[in-house]
């Protein structure tokens, strides 16, 4: 058994009311101090604390960028995919304008996986053999009643061995369109991508599927 004693953050953020069409987790808050005939329950939104250095202007830096960490234990090139995937998520973060905003890197030497590092979100994607089903996690520390998220982290795995049953052994590391190797990678980008989004607030957007492959929080359906 673990307990984090996580920090307050300071003053300044604004809280967001939960509303299911912005596609975003919510949780519900008591507010014992509300006036007598007032509801004390409520919904916010979490989310991460993004501030720009230049609030007036359409796209700035941030004062301090979200940052995971892809475990260094996980082997090449399995910790290229889940960092290359995990990445598709500052294209996002910079069209809504926050420059540098949201990166992903490899975890420092001497770190310990699944503790947060201050600041900055500790992802540890991890690698169990590339066995057994597809499975990914993106649970995330939450600071209530502001709805603030404190710190996030996910583990995520793939199915290689079911592909190679689908489609033959021999095919390994040919580099073809039916490679299992390549197939399983593409597979762990596109899951790194989901699970961080998790992580990150979003739930999952099925009516993505409406529009092909339109939202990485959709389960992607077979081409």
């Amino acid at each position: 058994m673990r307990h984090s004693l996580v920090k307050l953050p300071e003053p300044g953020f604004d809280t967001r009311k939960f509303d299911p069409r912005a596609g975003v987790f919510g949780g519900v808050v008591l507010d014992y101090a509300a006036p007598l005939g007032e509801e004390i329950v409520g919904q916010m939104a979490y989310r991460f604390r993004l501030e720009k250095t230049d609030p007036t202007a359409a796209k700035s830096p941030v004062k301090k960028p979200i940052v995971f960490y892809v475990d260094r234990a996980a082997p090449e090139p399995i910790r290229t995919a889940l960092k290359e995937g995990a990445s598709w998520w500052a294209q996002a973060f910079e069209a809504a304008g926050y420059l540098d905003a949201y990166r992903v890197e490899i975890l420092p030497e001497g770190s310990t996986p699944g503790r947060p590092l201050q600041r900055h979100q500790l992802g540890g994607p991890r690698h169990p053999g590339l066995v057994g089903g597809s499975v990914g996690e993106g649970p995330a520390h939450r600071r209530d009643p502001q709805g603030q998220r404190a710190a996030g982290r996910l583990r995520v795995r793939q199915d290689m061995l079911i592909f190679e049953g689908l489609v033959g052994a021999d095919k390994d590391g040919t580099g073809g369109p039916n490679d299992p190797v390549q197939v399983s990678l593409s597979r762990l980008r596109q899951l790194a991508a989901h699970e961080v989004g998790h992580s990150l607030g979003f739930a999952h957007n099925f009516a993505g599927s409406t529009q092909d492959r339109a939202s990485v929080m959709d389960y992607p359906a077979p081409a």
